[in-house]
């Protein structure tokens, strides 16, 4: 633990990595509010590290996003999604309901997930309004959902992301590998005029 507080980056990140494998309970309740503060460390390697804590680390967060503050919060919830861990329903209230902007992003990427498909569907279609260029992965994912109704409405939201030109989706519909979801895309491209 001496050793992961060094400020030696590939220090601190091994001595992380050592932690995970030998306890991952105690690893998790230590390593979850460190990533959390430490925003210099990438998204994925932060959930590289805390998935292999698995249940632990889902567990850690949960008790620890609910003392965040807001200045924190998102991230938080960014390590939850990346985790696809399932949070309490009372928190996912409370961060909707937060008056900060970043928070509330953060928990619509997290739903887009959800087990239930009518809150997927919903999520897209937020994202599409207040997302931004990053979150097309997150909708272009959602384009191979099991449910029409979802793949129809990321595709739309995709079309809506301020940030994605014309040149942009034709890109990504040229990309896509599976046939249904650039058949998606492509409709709502004509639907729209877009096409």
């Amino acid at each position: 633990m001496r050793m992961a507080e060094s400020p030696d980056d590939t220090v601190s990140l091994t001595a992380l990595w050592a932690l995970v494998r030998i306890d991952p309970q105690a690893a998790a309740d230590y390593m979850v509010p460190l990533f959390i503060a430490r925003e210099d460390w990438a998204l994925s390697l932060a959930a590289g590290i805390l998935q292999q804590a698995g249940e632990p680390a889902g567990a850690a967060l949960a008790r620890h996003l609910p003392q965040l503050d807001a200045a924190h919060l998102p991230r938080g919830l960014r390590i939850a999604e990346a985790l696809h861990v399932t949070l309490p329903a009372g928190l996912l209230a409370g961060a909707l309901r937060s008056e900060a902007m970043p928070v509330v992003i953060a928990e619509v990427r997290a739903l887009l997930a959800h087990e239930d498909w009518q809150v997927r569907v919903q999520a897209a279609r937020a994202l599409g309004r207040v997302g931004e260029r990053s979150d097309a992965a997150r909708l272009a994912a959602l384009l191979g959902d099991a449910q029409w109704w979802v793949r129809y409405r990321a595709a739309q939201a995709l079309l809506e992301l301020p940030a994605l030109s014309r040149a942009d989706l034709e890109a990504l519909r040229a990309s896509l590998t599976d046939r249904f979801a650039a058949d998606m895309l492509g409709q709502a491209m004509a639907e729209s005029g877009a096409a």
